[in-house]
């Protein structure tokens, strides 16, 4: 578990491999050269009332073959990259924000579930608000504004919501 901590001009922040889990709460990551949280192959991230500001390069959180759960967390600027990229991942996000996405997408899921609640998508530059690419997606009392492309994209697969 990591808790009331700051990362602060890394190239990276939390990597995760091989089946790992990791507990983030009250954390900050502020400019990140590279993904301030990643997991890869079947490993877990559980993050809560954290922020991640200016991500230089990369996802602000990449998902690759793992899970995410994320509440009241707030990512703003992502220079080169999507706020959320998932791949072929599981995702659940609750009481976030996202904003401020120079060049990518809000969240990109690609062959992956997302779940989102609760939450804002803005300040989209030059991508989607939420681009899926052979993505599941279900939303409730979502709000998506000033985006450069589509607000939500569907490249194969599906949304469902309220």
């Amino acid at each position: 578990e990591i808790s009331n901590a700051e990362f602060s001009n890394n190239n990276y922040g939390v990597e995760l491999n091989n089946g790992s889990t990791a507990i983030i709460e009250n954390v900050s990551f502020a400019s990140t050269t590279n993904e301030s949280l990643s997991a890869y192959n079947g490993s877990r991230i559980i993050v809560a009332s954290s922020t991640i500001i200016n991500t230089i390069e990369g996802d602000a959180i990449g998902v690759y073959n793992s899970t995410l759960y994320m509440s009241s967390t707030t990512i703003n600027s992502v220079g080169d990259g999507n706020g959320i990229g998932v791949y072929n991942s599981i995702v659940s996000i609750a009481s976030s924000t996202i904003n401020n996405i120079i060049d990518g997408d809000g969240i990109g899921s690609y062959d992956s579930i997302v779940s989102i609640s609760n939450s804002a998508v803005n300040n989209i530059l030059d991508g989607d608000g939420i681009g899926l690419y052979n993505s599941t997606t279900t939303m409730s009392n979502v709000i998506i504004e000033n985006v450069s492309g589509e607000g939500i994209a569907v490249y194969g697969g599906s949304v469902e919501g309220e």
